[in-house]
């Protein structure tokens, strides 16, 4: 199991005169963290690097280890033996400033053989042992005695230290395709919170990151939407600043399904008319008593005058048109001849009003208006149309 939890550091002993470090800390609770370690094989030992805290520890091959806090090499020089054997490696860094400045631990560990190579691995601290994965393929465990080992297992936490989902509510259930839900959640024990929500064909429709460990999200359902929609909700932790980013532990989880009810269109039936114009066409709804002007001649904008803006003008003043064309009359003729953006973009008059049965369906951010003769004016939130 995965958990995360303040360290708090007990040290044993002090720092001997000749800076001779003290091992590790009585801890009886449990951390486990993700970190960026660096690593350096000597003939006699090893010396581990953790990057989360400087630490440094020195295990020898007899058994024993200690380790170096960085407030204890921080301001050692340089490692001072710059003549290097033949054949062997001089550590370098603070491997080599602990190395160089402390004749005990050299004659210990001896020279290095491999160079520096680092990993992000676990670290767990728990009842005065540090335990650290994948060091050679294997756990290392460094206990508060000064003695280390490998071992096969590791504790689990104590369970007020597990990583966990506590709380995970969804509302409302079922949603309405086009509606909008409430996420609601409760964990601890991790460093973060990601959030994913999957549609009925199991895809991926929002992604929540870097959310605290307790909070509410709003989340906008597709219109396209049907069935069910599934939550998951991760208690994860942040890599280390050496991994790339959004590369997450996944930690613990928690799942909510809410059903999903299909959208469905608003269908209006209302009396119409229709008057076509040489780049567009009108029409009038009897239902509201709005004028539409749908300027262009495949496709342009839509204008909506209400009834009581055009209801008060006077008749259309344009009363004499080109041979062959008409000029609007009664609420079309209102628009039309006392608005001139309107008379500009339509033209005028092809033909003579035409009354007829008209059906409106409304697709959220889409209107349709069935047209005499069968054609369709599809008409978009932005009030651009097309036909079709």
């Amino acid at each position: 199991m995965r958990t995360k939890h303040l360290l708090t550091l007990t040290f044993i002993g002090s720092l001997l005169a000749s800076a001779l470090p003290v091992l590790a800390t009585a801890q009886n609770t449990l951390y486990d963290v993700s970190v960026y370690i660096t690593v350096q094989q000597f003939y006699g030992g090893t010396m581990l690097y953790r990057s989360d805290t400087g630490l440094i520890w020195a295990i020898f091959n007899d058994g024993t280890a200690y380790e170096f806090p960085s407030a204890s090499y921080g301001a050692l020089p340089d490692n001072p033996i710059s003549v290097t054997p033949p054949g062997r490696i001089r550590p370098i860094n603070g491997f080599g400033r602990i190395w160089g400045n402390h004749a005990w631990v050299r004659t210990k560990l001896g020279w290095a053989i491999r160079s520096e190579y680092g990993l992000t691995t676990r670290l767990i601290t728990h009842d005065q042992t540090v335990y650290i994965l994948n060091i050679y393929n294997r756990t290392l465990a460094i206990s508060a005695n000064r003695t280390w080992r490998y071992v096969t297992s590791i504790p689990d936490p104590p369970a007020d230290l597990q990583p966990s989902v506590d709380a995970l509510t969804v509302t409302p259930d079922p949603v309405n395709a086009g509606g909008t839900i409430t996420i609601t959640w409760a964990a601890r024990n991790t460093d973060t919170v990601l959030i994913e929500v999957y549609n009925a064909a199991n895809e991926i429709i929002t992604v929540f990151e870097e959310l605290p460990l307790t909070g509410e999200v709003f989340v906008s359902v597709p219109i396209t939407a049907t069935a069910q929609l599934r939550i998951v909700v991760w208690g994860a932790n942040r890599p280390n600043f050496y991994v790339p980013v959004k590369m997450y532990e996944h930690v613990i989880s928690a799942e909510a399904v809410i059903g999903v009810t299909a959208y469905q269109p608003q269908t209006i039936y209302t009396q119409a008319a229709y008057q076509p114009y040489e780049h567009g066409f009108m029409i009038w709804r009897a239902d509201s008593g709005a004028v539409l002007v749908f300027a262009g001649s495949q496709g342009g904008q839509l204008y909506t005058f209400a009834e009581d803006s055009y209801g008060a003008l006077p008749d259309n003043p344009y009363t004499t048109p080109p041979d062959g064309l008409i000029a609007p009359v009664s609420g079309f003729g209102k628009v039309w001849g006392n608005t001139a953006f309107v008379r500009d973009q339509l033209g005028w008059a092809t033909g003579p009003e035409q009354p007829y049965d008209m059906t409106i369906e409304s697709y959220d951010t889409e209107t349709a208006y069935l047209l005499p003769e069968g054609r369709i004016a599809q008409v978009t939130w932005h009030n651009f149309w097309t036909l079709e």
